[in-house]
């Protein structure tokens, strides 16, 4: 991961919040590192993660200078590499990594500033310090708070606000009356407060029509939500959906009409939430799920990929499988349905000596 500057390792210390004393940096503060690197590609200046075990023979043969390891792994890291490196101890790898990265983040920066090509509506209120891309269609009455990046062919519907310091990266699409916090960033080609998938059936002489019910609600995000791309949120079809202050929603996701996620819920890439769907705190829904309508996720919950959930999953609990249900189980009856061959054999060979 090429990063955009180096930084001096005392500058990047506490980021890293190590459990070293500050003079064991004394010698070596001045030291530049050049970007974050994975293990096997590394060279001399950048500085890796040690996260597990696994990585423990691929960081003694490593180039990098600086190695942040968990507290777990120091010594057996220490004891298999050159004295010259430098290794820093942290209580969590994962965390010190996503604080160091701000420092070489690669994306790139609008100046603030309005495009000459973008269409801002004589009504619509801009904060101070927005940076407005080329081809960004900003509608009647919507509000972009200070600070706010919209990215090229980007869209803010009508009455819809950002707060500050959020992000739309090109060709995300915001329909009319969303709500949105701060530091809120939704990556490409996204689309929040389309209609929900609504339909009355109605019968004709000739068979029957789908009557569309026209959706009067809109979608309120909380602080701190990031969404990625091409995933969508539907706007309520009476009263918001609702995306609660820290959720992480991963690529290709689809959150149907009047959702409720609580505060930090994430969903992983490409899962299907239906309609009416509530979801507890801190929730983790991991890839290809398959949510039915109206079903409630406790707080705290893990359902496992590729499950279905029907009906309420309880709070804290694994949940897997099609249908879902206690992942444990789950994984029981998997194993019982590979053993299915031998019972069958079993069965007929009892059955032919009977």
């Amino acid at each position: 991961m090429t990063g955009k500057n180096s930084i001096q390792l005392g500058d990047l210390y506490s980021a890293l919040d190590p459990k070293e004393a500050p003079e064991f940096l004394a010698s070596t503060r001045s030291l530049n590192v050049n970007r974050i690197s994975d293990l096997t590609h590394a060279v001399s200046g950048d500085l890796v993660f040690v996260a597990s075990e696994p990585y423990l023979k691929a960081a003694a043969v490593s180039a990098a200078s600086v190695f942040v390891v968990s507290e777990s792994l120091h010594a057996a890291l220490v004891e298999h590499l050159p004295k010259e490196k430098i290794v820093l101890r942290v209580k969590d790898v994962m965390l010190a990594m996503a604080k160091a990265s701000l420092h070489f983040a690669t994306e790139l920066k609008q100046s603030p500033g309005i495009h000459a090509s973008a269409i801002i509506h004589p009504s619509a209120k801009l904060g101070d310090g927005v940076s407005i891309g080329a081809g960004v269609v900003v509608e009647e009455n919507a509000v972009i708070g200070k600070n706010s990046v919209l990215y090229p062919r980007s869209y803010v519907g009508a009455r819809s606000t950002l707060g500050d310091s959020c992000v739309l990266f090109p060709g995300v699409v915001i329909y009319q009356d969303v709500t949105m916090g701060s530091n809120v960033r939704v990556h490409a080609n996204s689309v929040i407060g389309a209609d929900g998938f609504g339909y009355a059936p109605e019968r004709t002489a000739h068979g029957a029509t789908h009557v569309k019910i026209h959706h009067m609600g809109g979608v309120t995000i909380g602080n701190g939500v990031e969404i990625g791309a091409s995933s969508t949120i539907d706007r309520g079809t009476v009263g918001n959906t609702l995306i609660s202050n820290g959720c992480i929603i991963d690529n290709q996701v689809q959150i149907g009409h009047n959702c409720q996620l609580e505060e930090g819920v994430i969903v992983c890439g490409s899962t299907g939430i239906a309609g009416s769907v509530k979801v507890g705190k801190y929730a983790v829904i991991a890839g290809f799920v398959g949510i039915g309508n109206g079903a409630e996720i406790g707080a705290g919950a893990q359902i496992a990929g590729y499950t279905m959930v029907f009906g309420k999953v309880p709070a804290g609990i694994k949940w897997g499988g099609v249908p879902g249900r206690p992942l444990k189980e789950t994984m029981r009856l998997q194993a019982m349905l590979g053993r299915l061959p031998e019972i069958y054999d079993d069965w007929k060979r009892r059955k032919k000596e009977l």
